[in-house]
C-alpha cells in the first residue's frame, strides 16, 4: 500500500483571502517505509505578496520564487506522483483548502482527500498537544540537521535537499520527511495496540476451570 506525505508553505494563512502556495513537497511511503521517491518544487505565487509572519516561518522570499513554475504548470506532475496511493497530511483542512483554491484558479479540481495525522493523534492521545513538533517529541523522531541528513542518506532520497534544523525555519520537504516518520510510527504503534488488544480478547478467562462453580450472588 502506498501513502504520500504532503506539505505546503504559503504566502499567508488564508486561501480565502487570496493567499497562495509557494512550496509543495510529497514523499512516498510503501509498506510503512520511506522509498526515497519525492516531489518537491517552489511555486510562483504570481504577484501575491508574502506576508511578514509567514516569511518568518519559512524564510522564502519573492526573489527566490521569481523563476519558479506556477501551480498550473506543476499540477499534472504533482497529481501523477501521488495518484497511486493515499495522501497523508498534518492538518489537512489547511493544505487541502489551499490545493483546492489553486486548482480552481487553474480551471481544474482537486478531488482528493487525505489521512490527517492530527485526527489520528487526537484519537490516540486525547487532550495532548498534536502539533508536528509535539508528535516528533512524543515519538522520539529527531528534527536536527544531522539526523535529517542521515535519514536522506538512509532512504537514498532522490534529490538534493538543503538540510537545516526545523527550529530555524520550516520547509515543505523537511516537514514531509518528518510527517512521514510520524505517520509510520503512529500506524505501527496502533497495530501493536490492536494486536495486544486482540491477544487479550482471545486469552481464556484466567480463573476459568471446569471444576469451579459460580459463587451465589449476594445482594445487600
Amino acid at each position: 500500500m502506498y501513502h504520500y506525505a504532503l506539505d505546503t508553505e504559503t504566502t499567508g494563512l488564508h486561501h480565502t483571502d487570496g493567499d497562495r502556495i509557494i512550496e509543495i513537497a510529497v514523499v512516498e511511503i510503501c509498506d510503512h517505509k520511506l522509498t526515497g521517491r519525492s516531489f518537491h518544487t517552489l511555486i510562483n505565487p504570481q504577484g501575491r505578496e508574502i506576508k511578514y509572519g509567514s516569511y518568518n516561518v519559512h524564510k522564502i522570499s519573492a526573489e527566490m520564487l521569481a523563476d519558479a513554475p506556477t501551480f498550473g504548470e506543476i499540477y499534472p506532475d504533482l497529481v501523477e506522483f501521488f495518484s497511486p496511493g493515499q495522501l497523508v497530511i498534518h492538518n489537512k483542512a489547511f493544505d487541502l483548502g489551499f490545493l483546492a483554491a489553486e486548482a480552481k484558479l487553474c480551471g481544474v479540481s482537486f478531488p482528493f482527500d487525505a489521512i490527517d495525522t492530527i485526527d489520528l493523534a487526537r484519537q490516540k492521545w486525547p487532550g495532548t498537544q498534536v502539533g508536528l513538533d509535539a508528535l516528533c517529541r512524543r515519538l522520539n523522531i529527531p528534527r536536527d540537521a544531522a539526523s535529517l541528513t542521515q535519514l536522506c542518506a538512509d532512504i537514498r532520497l532522490d534529490r538534493a535537499v538543503e538540510i537545516h534544523n526545523r527550529s530555524e525555519r520550516h520547509s515543505a520537504i523537511i516537514d514531509t520527511l518528518l510527517l512521514a516518520q510520524v505517520y509510520i510510527a503512529m500506524v505501527q504503534t496502533r497495530e501493536l495496540d490492536l494486536s495486544s488488544a486482540h491477544a487479550n480478547a482471545a486469552r481464556p478467562w484466567p480463573f476459568r476451570d471446569q471444576h469451579l462453580t459460580a459463587a451465589p450472588l449476594i445482594l445487600d
